[in-house]
């Protein structure tokens, strides 16, 4: 478990709350038509999300669309794949 995820946080903003709020109607509005393509999720959920928590400022760097290959502890299997979005 990674602590810093939830733990000594600031306290989020009214402007911050009603930004997640347009996030959430825009997502609930766009999934009335069914299930979104990963393209929807990113420009609709994943930017906004980013903009709001300061990823796109430095010290992180932005990249899309990075392929990955994780090791499983077993080291037998690995998982190989497409990042969308990854924020370093």
């Amino acid at each position: 478990m990674f602590r810093e995820w939830f733990e000594g946080l600031p306290d989020i903003t009214d402007a911050d709350k009603e930004a997640l709020d347009t996030i959430r109607r825009r997502y609930v509005y766009h999934r009335t038509d069914g299930d979104l393509l990963d393209g929807t999720v990113s420009l609709r959920i994943a930017s906004p999300l980013l903009e709001i928590a300061g990823f796109y400022d430095p010290p992180f760097k932005v990249k899309a669309e990075q392929t990955v290959q994780i090791m499983l502890d077993d080291g037998e299997e690995v998982l190989r794949g497409r990042i969308d979005v990854l924020v370093m």
